[in-house]
């Protein structure tokens, strides 16, 4: 079983990146060479992934306050609900490593710790990560001048369907490992498997 955030991320959001492939395919053809009509349509699926990677720690974050919640005396719960979720990063900000790390050390867990040690690609998908929230905010805000920090990370990446293949790829993996690692813990904590 996954949680309701990695069934929506496999099902949903997934089908909705796949469409916008799909129209980068019917725009641009799927050989090799320079599209300047894909230009736009590579910048959207930068976002749209960026987008639904947040829905999904925001929904993975969410679920894992109520199993917790849940499990506490009744007279508590609504206290724990709001210190779980309010003020929350991944409500305002991007799922960033420092977003997704501090809203997840609410329930005591070091989801990146965890997930390193869980699986030996977690440094090399955070990197990704990185790289996908720095493209995702250039985007956004319109200013493609990086800073030198920036452009380290940033190297041998560019607003490419390529790289957004390799972004999407780290955000599967995460998402997958995130699932497994949380629900992990939970069951620690509540002595029941939340899904």
């Amino acid at each position: 079983m996954a949680s309701g955030a990695f069934t929506v991320w496999r099902t949903v959001s997934s089908k909705r990146l796949d469409e916008l492939i799909a129209a980068h395919a019917a725009v641009g053809g799927t050989g090799r060479g320079r599209r300047y009509a894909t230009e736009q349509l590579n910048a959207s699926l930068v976002v749209q992934i960026a987008a639904h990677f947040q829905l999904f720690c925001r929904g993975l974050h969410t679920e894992t306050a109520e199993v917790l919640v849940l499990a506490a005396p009744t007279s508590y719960r609504t206290m724990l609900r709001v210190a779980f979720t309010d003020r929350r990063s991944l409500d305002r900000g991007n799922a960033s490593v420092e977003t997704i790390g501090s809203d997840f050390a609410r329930f005591d867990f070091d989801i990146w710790g965890t997930a390193a040690a869980a699986s030996p690609l977690t440094s090399t998908r955070r990197l990704r990560l990185n790289q996908l929230n720095t493209w995702r905010n250039a985007i956004a805000h319109q200013d493609f001048v990086f800073t030198a920090k920036q452009q380290t990370r940033l190297q041998e990446t560019s607003l490419t369907l390529a790289s957004a293949r390799r972004w999407r790829g780290a955000c599967n993996g995460l998402a997958s490992t995130f699932d497994q690692i949380v629900a992990a813990h939970l069951t620690a904590v509540t002595g029941t498997r939340p899904w």
